[in-house]
């Protein structure tokens, strides 16, 4: 049954994946990178990250070492894509002369970005824990490296599900007719899917246990 409920979440983020390739159109514009850097970064790529330790991850069955691999490997794409995407939204207001974080998904998108690169630099410390290790315990880099991941990741969701409201996106929708209305529900509830995953997933490990 679990098996089954992460192959249908997985496959769930794979139609969205699609569904923003579809109504961003990446490289029609500059603007157009943005929707579908950041829907890559957080919703497909992290959402790998943060599951790659877990039974039902693509690494399943794998030696630890290598899901390790896998999960920087995968957020340090994620952070590369993010950037880009940010990089993308920035130019394109500044070559329009339009003001910055005027909204609550740039305002939640600004918070998600220093959060990412705040998991970043724990996630380095965790991977090199001699560094700290005589200050700080194993098990509280540790923590505090899923902590901020899941924070970052949750705050995405948010980020994501609000951007649902946002002009480009209830255009696009609007263009689909009703079936446009279920898209965007669709969406919320993927997101909002993923991130009580995340949540319980961290609460479970370090906090019931």
């Amino acid at each position: 049954m679990a098996a089954a409920a992460a192959a249908a979440v997985r496959v769930g983020v794979c139609i969205f994946l699609v569904f923003i390739t579809y109504l961003a159109r990446p490289g029609s514009s500059l603007f157009s990178w943005h929707p579908f850097l950041m829907s890559l970064a957080f919703t497909g790529l992290m959402s790998e990250a943060v599951s790659i330790f877990t039974r039902h991850s693509l690494a399943s069955g794998r030696p630890h070492s290598t899901k390790i691999t896998a999960h920087w490997a995968l957020l340090a794409a994620a952070a590369a894509a993010h950037g880009l995407g940010y990089a993308a939204i920035y130019y394109t207001k500044e070559s329009k002369n339009k003001p910055h974080l005027t909204s609550w998904h740039g305002l939640l998108g600004l918070a998600t970005s220093i959060l990412l690169w705040g998991q970043v630099t724990i996630g380095v410390v965790a991977k090199y824990p001699k560094v700290v290790e005589k200050f700080v315990s194993l098990r509280s880099i540790r923590s505090g490296h899923s902590l901020s991941g899941s924070l970052c990741f949750c705050l995405g969701m948010v980020c994501v599900c609000v951007s649902c409201w946002s002009d480009w996106f209830q255009g696009g929708a609007e263009k689909l007719g009703d079936f446009g209305v279920w898209c965007v529900w669709g969406v919320v509830s993927l997101h909002v899917v993923l991130l009580c995953v995340v949540c319980k997933r961290h609460v479970t490990r370090y906090v019931w246990k």
